[in-house]
């Protein structure tokens, strides 16, 4: 759920399949240059200075930049703004699955027609989002080697939108609350307008960052809750995993299971009534329950740096679900933050009753551990993290850290060596070395450590 200690990817195996084997096919096909060139797109006036009022025009603007930012010549699409009786499951730029061009043609050479939903013309976040999958769409349709007929066409779309650039949209507006009218009385229901979920959207997003070497980019706190989740346990994951054996995957699949697969139910104010009757429940306009809204919240506030207001949130999700380990390890690590080493121990210590297997409880006493000087037990839980994770370089500094706080600075350097080896860039880990080497008398390359550790901070 946090994503700063663990290795684990947030999606489906299935899910992380398809989108490794496709994006890797998109890069291949829009060239390497042109995503590591995109511009990430976001919600600003940086990037859409003009006013929107809803009109046809305004939209029309909208259409015209997302096709700047994906170099698709405007003029060829042609936009008809459309009303149906209700929401539809279809994507809201919708089009024939058998044309050619990824929207109705026009009768016009080289032109096509995208038919827009006017639900969509009153939410500009989700509007480019919508124009976004179109318009990736479109370019998709465009590739002389792409057969038409695919299977994933549209949550390849998706994807096509965030190797240029516009992938922060469609993560936000992954599920929307979209109104429309049924006897004079507005209702609202779950829509998107894309194909893939916020999570499949925030590991697409890790696995475009990663590609472009972008380790901590600016753009991901755009990102909601839930796909900045996915975005940062992706990075983790793609930065620890080892490369995969040959019979690890198996075949992409042709799918991903976790996308919005048409024809979908939509479901009725009635479908959304809880057991009381009332519309709602306990769910959020996200879809996600008060639990995973406490934990969603209490994240945020974590990444601000609140983490007294996190761990408030931390322990409301906990009397909704006692059982859950990895809210017990988001709150263990927010008490070490605050130096609250006991507390962190003891949420550590019950992650482990609840799930013996991840390491991750043992990540957090290891650190509280070594916050209360207990250096022995702080090692051994760090060595037990390195049994599952052998290349965690983050567990190889500590384990330097907790020798080197008893007087075994050989022993440290060894694993300074070993957390270097496996992140390079870390400044603070050659600032370690640098002090092993001036324990041991080696000042030379203390000196060389320090200086690699400027250069590595300045980069």
């Amino acid at each position: 759920m946090f994503g700063w200690f663990r290795a684990k990817c947030p999606i489906a195996e299935d899910d992380r399949r398809w989108i490794e084997h496709r994006m890797a096919w998109l890069i291949g096909t829009l060239g390497a240059e042109s995503v590591r060139r995109a511009r990430v797109v976001l919600p600003t006036a940086e990037f859409f200075p003009d006013p929107y009022d809803g009109s046809p025009s305004a939209v029309r603007a909208v259409l015209d930049r997302v096709c700047e930012f994906m170099a698709v010549d405007p003029s060829r699409i042609e936009l008809l703004l459309h009303s149906e009786n209700g929401p539809t499951a279809r994507s809201p730029l919708a089009a024939d699955r058998d044309d050619h061009t990824g929207g109705r043609r026009s009768g016009k050479p080289n032109k096509v027609t995208m038919r827009l939903e006017t639900s969509y013309q009153g939410d500009p976040l989700s509007l480019v989002a919508a124009l976004s999958h179109g318009v990736g769409r479109f370019c998709l349709l465009e590739f002389p080697d792409f057969d038409p007929a695919a299977e994933d066409l549209e949550p390849l779309a998706d994807l096509v939108a965030v190797c240029l650039g516009l992938g922060v949209f469609g993560a936000n507006a992954a599920i929307r609350d979209v109104p429309w009218h049924v006897a004079e009385e507005e209702v609202y229901v779950p829509s998107r307008p894309g194909y893939l979920t916020a999570p499949m959207f925030g590991y697409a997003l890790a696995w475009f960052a990663r590609y472009r070497d972008e380790l901590t980019p600016v753009w991901a706190k755009q990102l909601r809750p839930d796909a900045l989740d996915a975005f940062r346990k992706g990075l983790r994951y793609l930065e620890k995993r080892r490369p995969a054996k040959s019979s690890e995957s198996g075949p992409c699949p042709a799918y991903p299971p976790g996308a919005f697969r048409p024809p979908r139910q939509v479901p009725t104010p009635e479908d959304q009534r809880d057991e009381s009757g009332e519309p709602g429940g306990e769910s959020s306009p996200l879809g996600e329950t008060h639990h995973e809204g406490c934990v969603a919240r209490g994240m945020l506030l974590a990444d601000g740096g609140d983490f007294d207001a996190a761990v408030r949130q931390y322990t409301e999700a906990i009397q909704t679900d006692p059982n859950d380990a990895e809210v017990y390890q988001l709150r263990g690590y927010a008490w070490w933050r605050l130096g609250e080493h006991a507390r962190a121990i003891a949420d550590a210590e019950q992650a482990i009753r609840l799930d013996p297997d991840d390491c991750e409880g043992y990540r957090i006493r290891g650190l509280a551990r070594f916050g209360r000087r207990e250096f022995e037990a702080a090692l051994a839980d760090f060595n037990r993290v390195l049994d599952d994770e052998p290349d965690d370089a983050e567990m190889y500094y500590w384990c330097g850290r907790a020798l080197a706080a008893q007087g075994h600075h050989q022993r440290a350097l060894r694993q300074y060596h070993q957390a270097i080896r496996h992140a390079p860039v870390r400044a603070e880990y050659y600032l370690a070395r640098a002090e092993a080497y001036e324990r041991l008398g080696h000042r030379e390359k203390a000196q060389a450590d320090r200086d690699e550790a400027r250069r590595r901070a300045e980069a």
